[in-house]
């Protein structure tokens, strides 16, 4: 799913990683959501945190493609 990720408007790369949020209900692990996180480096000097939380990984995928 990473490879649908549109390069970071501001900084053009960083490093991005999608997570699952799991929930453990007795008997096994449910996803319950995804983050995306991405540290942004566009200025070559200070960083930033950017952070999409979506109840399906097409959410965030879609959140952070339609970033401008």
């Amino acid at each position: 799913m990473l490879e649908d990720l549109k390069p970071c408007p501001f900084c053009g790369s960083g490093e991005t990683e999608i997570t699952e949020n799991k929930y453990w209900t007795g008997k096994s692990h449910e996803i319950v959501s995804y983050n995306l996180q991405h540290w942004c480096n566009p200025s070559g000097q200070i960083y930033s945190f950017v952070q999409i939380k979506g109840k399906l990984k097409e959410q965030v995928v879609d959140s952070w493609n339609a970033r401008k």
